[in-house]
């Protein structure tokens, strides 16, 4: 438990709810949990590892989801950034991801249908922009593009529209914020990097 000394609480968002607001009092990291076969994002704080959930720009919205996900029994947390605030869930069975882990993989088969969860792609270049990232952990940096204002790593590339929904919907169903984007190579899975940073 971080003295309350360091924490910094809003009056409007629930006393139970903790907001960092200074990356001293928490570590970035990439985790590897048993329901996923992929590192994720993640921050370690008391020794305990949080994954990324959500990104809110709103902070009375992102103290609605975390309570939202206390409330089901979840333990979440939000961090501030310059952008906006992070929501965090408690992961009890993480490990901490090796550094070079950067290669992630996801099975093809999903656990609900494509339609029960509409996703845009992005067909043009102009709406998004090529980049290379670094986030902490990895010593390598990362393929990514920039959107909104945020970053997304490459996950992906795959041939067929229908695959490519297919594996979004798992991603968003574990909590991971995805893009699509359409190319002459296919169709490219993004996920988002809330700690990343142009390399």
């Amino acid at each position: 438990m971080q003295p309350s000394s360091t924490l910094k609480f809003q009056s409007f968002i629930s006393p139970s709810i903790k907001i960092l607001k200074s990356r001293s009092q928490y570590r970035s990291c990439h985790i590897c949990v048993p329901d996923s076969e992929r590192c994720l994002a993640a921050i370690c704080l008391d020794q305990s590892y949080y994954s990324f959930f959500k990104f809110e720009k709103d902070q009375n919205r992102a103290g609605q989801v975390a309570s939202r996900l206390n409330h089901r029994g979840d333990v979440s947390i939000i961090t501030e950034t310059p952008k906006g605030y992070a929501i965090w869930i408690l992961e009890a069975e993480a490990k901490l991801a090796q550094s070079l882990r950067a290669k992630y993989s996801v099975t093809d088969q999903p656990e609900r249908s494509p339609q029960e969860q509409p996703c845009s792609i992005l067909t043009s270049r102009s709406q998004y922009r090529p980049c290379h990232i670094r986030v902490p952990d990895l010593e390598k940096p990362l393929a990514a593009i920039a959107f909104n204002g945020n970053y997304y790593s490459l996950f992906k590339v795959v041939e067929d529209v229908q695959q490519a929904k297919q594996i979004i919907v798992r991603l968003s169903h574990r909590g991971d914020s995805t893009i699509i984007t359409k190319s002459l190579k296919g169709y490219g899975l993004w996920v988002l990097e809330p700690e990343g940073y142009i390399a």
